[in-house]
């Protein structure tokens, strides 16, 4: 008799500090698959840790009429400045993909 297959829990804060030393001209981290594993999967911990689950959008659209369901800027910040704190990059190039990587795991979030 097979046993049901269990469902994954949802990954936990990343203790220590990991510094990525390559990053490409996109400012996609370079690194083998484990660390950029490591590094979308904490940026969903830092989404679901930190986001109050009433935001709706992470920008203004044309169809959006009330700003309350809009992820504020300052919201936005403080989720890179949690990724700051564990990971180093090597420079500013890597700021639109940290934060399209947030964007994915915001969705995410609000799909489940």
């Amino acid at each position: 008799m097979r046993k049901p297959k269990q469902k994954r829990g949802s990954k936990k804060k990343m203790e220590g500090h990991t510094n990525i030393t390559l990053v490409g001209s996109d400012g996609e981290s370079k690194v083998h698959k484990g660390a950029k594993t490591t590094l979308v999967n904490q940026y969903g911990y830092f989404v679901r840790e930190n986001i109050a689950i009433s935001y709706k959008l992470w920008k203004k659209t044309k169809a959006t009429d009330n700003d309350a369901d809009i992820m504020p800027d300052s919201e936005k910040e403080m989720l890179r400045r949690d990724v700051k704190l564990h990971f180093n990059f090597p420079d500013d190039k890597e700021k639109n993909w940290i934060m399209k990587k947030i964007v994915i795991a915001f969705h995410t979030f609000k799909k489940t």
